[in-house]
C-alpha cells in the first residue's frame, strides 16, 4: 500500500478511524495501520534531516561542537551558557547546556545566538 500521495491530515484521519487495540483489528487493518504509520515516520525523518541540514548551513554548527552564548536574564543581566551539540529525541539538532535556563529546560533550540567555544 502506498500513502505518499495523501495529506499529513488524511493520514492522521485514516489512523485515528481505525480501531483503538490493535487486538480489535483485523490483519486488513493492521497492514493499512503499519503502512500509514511507516509513511508518517518517513516524513517526520526527512522533515528532520532538512531541519538539520539548514540549522547547519545558517548557523555553521555541527553534531558534537561545544558551543557558549550569552542572553539578557531577569532583572536585566546577562547570563552565559555553555553546551554541546546534539541530536533531541525527534533527531533535531539542539543545544545540551550544562545547566537549566529559568523554565528548567537543559536543551534549547540551535540558533545564530550560539558561538563555537574557543578551547584553552
Amino acid at each position: 500500500m502506498d500513502f505518499t500521495g495523501h495529506t499529513d491530515q488524511e493520514l492522521t484521519n485514516i489512523r485515528s478511524s481505525m480501531p483503538k487495540h490493535t487486538n480489535d483489528c483485523t490483519p486488513e487493518q493492521m497492514a493499512i495501520d503499519k503502512a500509514v504509520y511507516a509513511e508518517q515516520i518517513r516524513r517526520y525523518r526527512a522533515e528532520a534531516a532538512d531541519y538539520n541540514q539548514r540549522a547547519t548551513e545558517v548557523t555553521g554548527l555541527k553534531h558534537g561542537d561545544a558551543v557558549e552564548a550569552t542572553f539578557q536574564g531577569a532583572f536585566m543581566s546577562l547570563d552565559s551558557y555553555t553546551g554541546k551539540v546534539v541530536y533531541n529525541r525527534g533527531g533535531r539538532l539542539c543545544v545540551k547546556t550544562d545547566r537549566a535556563d529559568d523554565t528548567g529546560r537543559k536543551q534549547t533550540p540551535i540558533s545564530k545566538a550560539w558561538k563555537l567555544r574557543e578551547r584553552s
